[in-house]
Parts: C-alpha cells; sequence; structure tokens
C-alpha cells in the first residue's frame, strides 16, 4: 500500500512540475493575382526542425511554439516571404 501512494505522489509531481506545452497553429491560404486558390506550392516556415509541406489545395497548417519565423511560399520560379511572431498562444492567420 505504502508504494502505491509513494508512486502515485511521485507521478503528481512530475505532472505539477512539467510546464505545460504551448503552441500556436499558424494557417492560410495561397492565392494567386486572380484571388483563386493556388495549387501545388511548397510552403515551409524556418522553426528547427524545419517544416514544409507540399499545399495540394491552396491552405497550410503549422503548429509553432513562441518565437519570430520566416514563412516561404514557393511554386515554379516565383516565390513569397513574409516574417512571423508568435508571441502567444492561439490561431495565427497569414493568407
Amino acid at each position: 500500500m505504502n508504494k502505491m501512494v509513494l508512486i502515485t505522489g511521485i507521478m503528481l509531481l512530475i505532472l505539477l512540475l512539467t510546464p505545460l506545452a504551448f503552441a500556436a497553429t499558424l494557417t492560410g491560404s495561397i492565392y494567386n493575382s486572380q484571388l483563386e486558390l493556388e495549387s501545388n506550392v511548397l510552403v515551409q516556415i524556418n522553426t528547427v526542425p524545419e517544416q514544409k509541406l507540399l499545399s495540394k489545395e491552396g491552405t497550410y497548417k503549422f503548429e509553432l511554439p513562441p518565437g519570430k519565423y520566416i514563412l516561404n511560399a514557393k511554386k515554379e520560379e516565383l516565390g513569397v516571404s513574409e516574417e512571423v511572431e508568435i508571441s502567444k498562444e492561439g490561431e495565427y492567420i497569414i493568407d
């Protein structure tokens, strides 16, 4: 019985001392010059490790910790970059 109480106490202590995970969601849509969703765009953000995805339908979504990042979108020879700052938990939208 004492072992069970000790194990439970240790597990509670670990849970209380472990910081809560903090993350934000960065989402967006990629539009062309006619304001139509653009397909097959490579989207990447300079997290460590770097996150990349090929947006087949013109949208993207990344989970990010706080920090400053560079968001890149590229299709063939055309590309665009934007600075992003995640300061708190929540959802950020950048189209």
